[in-house]
């Protein structure tokens, strides 16, 4: 028995007095409001209405049932218009974790966006290159490259991408072109460090043959916006994920080296692929203020796919 059904049926017949002018009311058929008041009176073993020919009249249980009807739908009302109002005027904190280049580029413009349309939500932004642990450190919020694997957490794909090396023209006018990964040690290379680990062991793939190259960087740092700056400036060949160098490419500022070769930090990378996703933790209740901003951050990428073939 839809027992909030039920009421609202028997308040109507009560203020519309008949059976029939209800279900006008309603909208419902005179045989459904008779049976929704049958439930009710059958469910509570009481009769709750003096039926005549001419009028109702509520009986003893009644009138003890009616005002309590009125205040259980009052109180209804009242919390779906505050969950509806949370909605279209939210406000809270939400910690949010993204790589520092891809940050900078998309996530901060993203949350300008966003923000100027709900200026109650205070975000809390973590730039990292590592990853973090999202229960650990308590985020709602994580864009990653590449496959999480956690049962735990909800996955959601937002753009393809891929690791790829790339260089400046001015470097390239200077140093040459590689045209084999092994041609990577004669050159200058912008190691990337994660967790004090300098990530130089790079992986190519071609056909059904991996090869790892170890390379000798001229310069190391932990932040991706800084190895994107030194390959822009022409210091020396870096690998980066395509999504957050594609504006140089359009550019003409950065070149693609090594373009029959699939490229990565590692084997595993190249095996799990270096696509985007949005992790969060799998709630059955996520607040509207972060459902809300999981849909923006799924809406802006999907206007932001490589080109074709890339």
């Amino acid at each position: 028995m839809n027992k909030l059904l039920n009421m609202e049926v028997f308040v109507a017949i009560v203020e519309q007095q008949g059976l029939a002018a209800a279900a006008k009311a309603i909208n419902m058929s005179a045989a459904s409001v008779t049976l929704k008041l049958q439930e009710l009176e059958r469910h509570y073993g009481v009769k709750l209405l003096q039926r005549t020919t001419r009028k109702i009249a509520l009986t003893e249980a009644g009138e003890r049932f009616y005002p309590l009807c009125l205040q259980t739908l009052a109180n209804i009302t009242e919390v779906e218009s505050s969950l509806f109002a949370e909605k279209t005027h939210l406000e809270g904190n939400i910690k949010i974790s993204a790589p520092k280049d891809l940050g900078r580029q998309h996530l901060l413009p993203l949350l300008d966006s966003f923000l100027a349309r709900h200026p109650k939500i205070v975000p809390q932004i973590t730039f990292s290159d590592s990853v973090l642990g999202i229960y650990e450190t308590k985020l709602d919020l994580v864009l990653r490259y590449g496959t999480l694997k956690d049962s735990q957490l909800v996955s959601r794909k937002l753009a393809t991408s891929r690791r790829v090396l790339c260089a400046s023209p001015a470097y390239l006018a200077c140093h040459g072109q590689p045209t084999h990964p092994e041609d990577l040690k004669q050159h200058a290379c912008l190691g990337m460090l994660r967790k004090s680990e300098s990530l130089t062991r790079w992986s190519f793939l071609k056909g059904d043959v991996v090869q790892d190259i170890l390379i000798k960087p001229s310069r190391l740092s932990n932040d991706g916006e800084v190895i994107r700056q030194w390959a822009l400036e022409g210091a020396g060949i870096a690998l980066k994920s395509q999504l957050d160098i594609q504006p140089d490419l359009n550019a003409g500022k950065l070149v693609l080296l090594l373009e029959d070769y699939r490229q990565s930090f590692s084997s595993h990378d190249l095996a799990t692929g270096s696509d985007l996703h949005l992790l969060y933790p799998n709630r059955d209740h996520q607040p509207s203020r972060i459902k809300i901003l999981i849909e923006e951050i799924v809406r802006y990428f999907e206007k932001r796919t490589l080109p074709t073939g890339q």
